[in-house]
């Protein structure tokens, strides 16, 4: 963001002399500036790796997300035969997710990849190379798609997930309650194994949309 706004309002100095309304307004810095702002992570993410490398273990993320389901190993209270089962259901649960990330992976690349040419490319760039000027009509209804579109950006990332997988998060809440009352000692660690196979179970039942 910061080098976008320092292009941006760098250039709008640089080529008409000072930073006002109409000249921060006009198209060459407003298009340097989103340039800068979309591709200088990806410098900046090299430049910072190549200089503070860290090597992260992907693996380390499936253990926490074990610790998440409130995976228990209690020898107490459970006999081996039910941890045996236990870690085979959360191996098969895990083994479901990866699948299923994969594929939404896929599809979420390919949706990125045309839409940034849609928006950046086959869009704009003709029009600002036959220096098409918008009519009234065509400006309000670029101005009703950009609306549209926003707003159902908004719905389906921000509130789609928690309506796909409302089950689940009502199967953590109820966990953690059961959980705390373990911890607190007025339920048995027998029910907090049980919740942890629900969880778990819950969270690799989840099929693919």
């Amino acid at each position: 963001m910061v080098t976008g706004i320092a292009v941006w309002l760098g250039l709008a100095k640089h080529w008409y002399g000072s930073v006002t309304v109409a000249s921060s307004g006009e198209v060459l810095p407003c298009l340097y500036g989103s340039v800068a702002s979309t591709f200088s992570p990806a410098l900046y993410s090299i430049v910072i790796t190549l200089i503070k490398p860290q090597r992260f273990d992907w693996a380390s993320v499936m253990e926490e997300k074990s610790k998440l389901a409130f995976e228990v190993q209690d020898t107490a209270f459970s006999t081996s035969s039910e941890d045996a089962v236990l870690h085979l259901e959360l191996h098969s649960a895990s083994v479901a997710e990866k699948a299923h990330f994969k594929r939404w992976l896929k599809i979420a690349s390919l949706w990125a990849a045309a839409t940034f040419l849609g928006h950046w490319v086959l869009w704009p760039l003709p029009m600002y190379a036959s220096k098409y000027v918008f009519g009234k009509g065509f400006f309000g209804a670029w101005l009703v798609i950009a609306i549209v579109w926003l707003w159902g950006t908004m719905l389906i990332a921000g509130f789609y997930p928690i309506i796909d997988w409302r089950k689940q998060i009502l199967a953590i809440f109820k966990s953690s309650s059961k959980l705390r009352k373990v911890g607190t000692g007025t339920a048995s660690p027998v029910d907090e194994k049980k919740v942890s196979t629900v969880v778990s179970a819950s969270s690799g039942s989840s099929s693919p949309r």
